[in-house]
C-alpha cells in the first residue's frame, strides 16, 4: 500500500514539472510589432508655439506626434521668407516624450521674422505631416563666439583697396542680407594672374582670441554670396604679433572660391591654416592674432576671360569647440 502512495506522489510531482516547464515565459525586450509593424500616426504632428517663437529669449519649439512604431523620421524646417533651412534626422515614435526641438539653429542663412514651414516625413512610409510656425525674434548668434563684425553699421572694421578696387561697401540691397539688415561687398577688376584686390580688416584683436582651447577647436565662420564668376578667390589672413610690438612677425592664411550666388556658410579650423609671408616660431598662437584681413583676390589658374571678380560677406565669426 505504502509503494503505491509513493508511486501516485511521484507521478503528481511529474506532472507538476510538465506542467510548470510549459508555462510561457515573459519577453523582454521591444514588442517585434513595434519594429517591423506598419506606420500608423497615433497622433499628427503639433507644437507648443501657436502665438509663434522668440528666440531672443532663448525659447525653443518643442515638438508632438506619436506614433506606433519607432521610425526613422526627417525633421525640416524651412524659412519663407529668408529660405533658410534646419533638418535633422533621427529616431523616435513620441516626438515630445524623445524631446524633438527646434532652438532656431539653421544649415546655412540665418532664418529671420517670418513664417516657416515644418514638414515631417517618414524613411519607410510616404506620410508626410505639415504645420508651420511663426518666428517673432531670431537666435542671438553673436554670443556663440567672438563676432568680427555683423556690418549693421560702419563700426569696427575698415576696408582697403587699391585702384582696381570698384566695389567696397555695406548693402542691403539687392539681395537680402544673410544674417540682420546690411552686408560687405567687395570688387574689383583685373585679368588673370593672382592679384590682390582689396580686403575687409579687422584690427586691435590680440588678446581677445584663443583661450583655453586649440588649433582644432578654433573656427573662423563667415556666410558668402557669390556672383558666379570664376577664379574670384577669398582668402582669410591672420596676422600675429608675438611680442606685442604692434608689428607683423607671422601670418598665416586659408582660402576657397566663393562663386555659388546664394548665400553659404563656411568654416574654417584654425589648425587648417598654413604659414605665409613673415614667419617667426611657425607655430600660430590665437592670443598673438593682432589683425584679420577678409580678402578679395584672383587665381590665375581659374580665371575666366572676364576681368571681373567679387562677392559679398556677413556675419564673420570666431567659435570655439564647433564650428557655427
Amino acid at each position: 500500500m505504502k509503494r503505491l502512495v509513493a508511486i501516485s506522489n511521484l507521478s503528481a510531482l511529474l506532472i507538476l514539472i510538465g506542467f510548470t516547464s510549459c508555462k510561457k515565459e515573459q519577453f523582454v525586450g521591444p514588442d517585434v510589432e513595434s519594429i517591423y509593424g506598419n506606420l500608423v500616426i497615433t497622433e499628427t504632428l503639433s507644437h507648443d508655439k501657436p502665438n509663434g517663437v522668440d528666440f531672443s529669449l532663448g525659447e525653443q519649439v518643442n515638438f508632438a506626434g506619436k506614433f506606433n512604431i519607432s521610425a526613422d523620421i526627417k525633421l525640416e524646417i524651412n524659412g519663407l521668407t529668408s529660405n533658410a533651412a534646419y533638418v535633422t534626422n533621427t529616431t523616435s515614435s513620441d516626438l515630445a516624450a524623445d524631446g524633438i526641438n527646434w532652438d532656431g539653429s539653421s544649415q546655412a542663412t540665418f532664418f529671420k521674422s517670418e513664417f516657416c514651414e515644418i514638414i515631417l516625413t517618414f524613411a519607410a512610409s510616404e506620410d508626410t505631416l505639415r504645420d508651420t510656425v511663426f518666428v517673432l525674434n531670431t537666435k542671438d548668434f553673436s554670443s556663440e563666439g567672438y563676432l568680427l563684425n555683423n556690418f549693421e553699421t560702419d563700426l569696427g572694421f575698415s576696408a582697403v583697396g587699391n585702384t582696381n578696387t570698384s566695389v567696397s561697401e555695406r548693402q542691403s540691397f539687392p539681395i537680402a542680407a544673410a544674417e540682420g539688415q546690411f552686408y560687405y561687398t567687395i570688387a574689383g577688376d583685373e585679368q588673370g594672374g593672382n592679384y590682390w584686390l582689396g580686403a575687409i580688416r579687422f584690427v586691435g584683436l590680440r588678446d581677445s582670441i584663443g583661450g583655453i582651447f586649440s588649433n582644432d577647436e578654433i573656427y573662423f565662420n563667415a556666410f558668402y554670396y557669390g556672383q558666379d564668376l570664376p577664379g574670384t578667390r577669398s582668402i582669410i589672413r591672420l596676422i600675429e604679433d608675438e611680442d606685442g610690438d604692434g608689428n607683423e612677425d607671422e601670418r598665416w592664411e586659408f582660402s576657397f572660391y566663393p562663386t555659388d550666388p546664394i548665400w553659404s556658410k563656411n568654416s574654417f579650423k584654425f589648425s587648417d591654416a598654413t604659414v605665409a609671408g613673415a614667419e617667426s616660431d611657425g607655430v600660430l598662437n590665437p592670443s598673438n592674432i593682432m589683425q584679420i584681413d577678409i580678402t578679395l583676390s584672383t587665381d590665375g589658374s581659374t580665371s575666366t576671360s572676364s576681368p571681373s571678380h567679387g562677392y559679398s560677406i556677413d556675419f564673420p565669426i570666431i567659435t570655439y569647440g564647433a564650428p557655427l
